[in-house]
């Protein structure tokens, strides 16, 4: 069972009032933190195999942070593009683009750190845990493990509908291979989540800022 299944179960219990975003993520990192000690716990989200991910250098890791923060906005634009294209086909026009529904609200503090620990537990789970355990564990070699971490990380979405499952394939794709070219390190994982989930939420508040000053 994948985890945002158990996300949908615990959604109702966990509600703080008029902050679904914060409720979301709240959840997010109750489920993806539970997974997170669980593989610490049985050590099998250990170090990665440094034969499978090789080893990059100081240099060539800071640059790949500053990649990986660029690759944010380029999920965003590809996330769009999928979702764009059949409306394109049909109607000949490109849709604006729609904040997801759990970006409600105003800006606030709270609802920042919550995006980035979420996103931090989730690329733990399906980079570390998967790609750096599981995988790992059952000797998978590189590319076989980036596409399968790609494709759970895309059916874990399959609650939002077929194209979510298509655009977070793609997106999986992009963080999984970050987490092997930089020798199985999270960080620019979690920094190109972050980015991407960022850049989603400041859009969907400016969004609505604009809109309530035309009113």
């Amino acid at each position: 069972m994948f985890p945002s299944a158990y996300i949908y179960f615990l959604k109702p219990f966990v509600q703080i009032r008029n902050n679904t975003l914060l409720s979301e993520n709240l959840v997010t990192v109750i489920v993806y933190g539970s997974l997170a000690v669980l593989g610490a716990a049985t050590g099998s989200a250990g170090l990665s195999d440094a034969e499978l991910f090789p080893r990059t250098g100081t240099e060539i890791f800071l640059l790949l942070c500053l990649l990986a923060v660029a690759a944010g906005g380029f999920n965003v634009a590809a996330e769009y593009t999928e979702a764009a294209i059949p409306i394109l086909r049909r109607t000949g026009r490109l849709p604006a683009m729609r904040p997801a529904g759990i970006y409600r609200g105003s800006f606030s503090f709270v609802n920042f750190c919550s995006i980035i620990a979420a996103a931090a537990l989730e690329e733990f789970a399906f980079r570390q845990f998967m790609m750096g355990g599981v995988l790992r564990a059952l000797g998978m070699s590189l590319w076989p493990s980036i596409l399968l971490s790609a494709f759970f990380y895309g059916m874990n979405h399959v609650y939002f509908g077929r194209f979510a499952v298509l655009q977070k394939f793609t997106s999986g794709l992009v963080f999984a291979a970050l987490f092997a070219v930089s020798g199985g390190n999270l960080l620019p994982c979690i920094l190109c989540h972050t980015a991407q989930n960022l850049i989603l939420y400041f859009y969907a508040v400016t969004r609505r800022e604009q809109k309530g000053a035309r009113v």
